[in-house]
């Protein structure tokens, strides 16, 4: 098993070093939050148009990237929102894929919508919570108190505290 993780470490690492100068390549055109596997890039800008333009142009130096190193991305997996009062209609072409702007994306687990409510989020929170506790009622009868609290603990309490801001 451990000769597993190490070879699954020394995997990462050498992905982080080799993508380490993409970070780089974008860092003065936007910000760049990088988790895992996952980025995301964030602009931000006065009026709408700025901000089109400016993911477009990050896109573009990414996916040059991209080619240049002989790698290749799927921007049909690529999420865009923009944050805003009212929904935006206007698409955006990267790599000759055309992406909308979505009303909510899931980012870590959490879903944030244009607006920034998280009723989405929210919604989906109190269903995840509401199915599990019909489970635990379900159980109740044979389990005692500790197991119950057990369960509770686990399968009820993480929901919430997996996003205490929200």
């Amino acid at each position: 098993m451990d000769g597993i993780r190490k070879r699954s470490a020394t995997l990462f690492n050498i992905h982080n070093l080799y993508s380490n100068d993409l970070l780089y390549l974008v860092c003065d055109l936007c910000d760049i939050y990088n988790y895992a596997d996952d980025n995301t890039i964030c602009v931000n800008a006065n009026k709408t148009e700025n901000v089109l333009l400016d993911i477009e142009l990050v896109s573009n130096v990414l996916m040059n990237w991209f080619k240049e190193n002989v790698l290749q991305a799927n921007p049909e997996k690529f999420q865009f929102i923009l944050f805003s009062k009212t929904k935006l209609e206007n698409s955006k072409v990267v790599d000759n894929v055309s992406l909308m702007p979505q009303p909510s994306v899931k980012l870590l687990g959490i879903h944030i919508d244009h607006a920034l409510t998280f009723n989405e989020h929210i919604s989906t929170t109190c269903k995840n919570v509401g199915r599990r506790l019909n489970a635990l009622v379900r159980l109740s009868n044979i389990l005692n108190e500790r197991e119950k609290y057990v369960l509770f603990e686990c399968f009820i309490t993480s929901y919430f505290n997996s996003c205490p801001t929200v």
